[in-house]
């Protein structure tokens, strides 16, 4: 299961010297914006904190599961409430 190594040296083999420079600050620069999205900082909390706060998001009940499943909840009802209007304008005619 190497297939990132093999795309990598392959890519590498066939650019020059400036495109490796251009991939490699690309992947740099999305290394560094996916730290800063995903990584929470939790420098400021007591390491009990930080440990409760992976255990919670390992049995899938941290904060973004719950904001996954309040959007999921405010999608559908979304559609069930225009099902229900739906229904109800039918059921008038």
């Amino acid at each position: 299961m190497q297939a990132g190594a093999l795309v990598a040296g392959v890519v590498f083999a066939l650019t020059s010297d400036k495109g490796k420079f251009y991939i490699s600050a690309f992947c740099g620069l999305a290394g560094v914006l996916c730290t800063f999205l995903f990584i929470p900082d939790i420098g400021g909390l007591d390491l009990r904190e930080g440990d409760r706060r992976w255990i919670k998001n390992v049995e899938g009940k941290g904060e973004l599961d719950v904001l996954i499943a309040m959007l999921i909840n405010r999608a559908t009802q979304g559609v069930m409430s225009s099902a229900v209007v739906g229904s109800r304008s039918w059921e008038a005619a």
